[in-house]
């Protein structure tokens, strides 16, 4: 397993955990919630945008080994 796909994983872990604490004790939105959601929001657009890089990086790589290899 890459080392970055260890970081999505545990990123989408919290960020469900994140929603799902907002999402059944709606209270929590008036205090610490506001700032939960905000942190889980940016926490989560960080894994896509790595993600998204990471993918783009290893199509590169595979481009390069396909046209090494014939």
């Amino acid at each position: 397993m890459h080392k970055w796909e260890k970081y999505w994983i545990v990123f989408g872990i919290i960020t469900m955990i994140g929603f799902l604490v907002v999402y059944f004790y709606p209270p929590l939105t008036e205090t610490v919630g506001l700032v939960l959601v905000w942190l889980v929001g940016f926490l989560g657009l960080f894994s896509l945008i790595s993600f998204i890089i990471f993918l783009y990086i290893r199509s590169k790589q595979l481009k390069k080994t396909k046209r090494k290899n014939g």
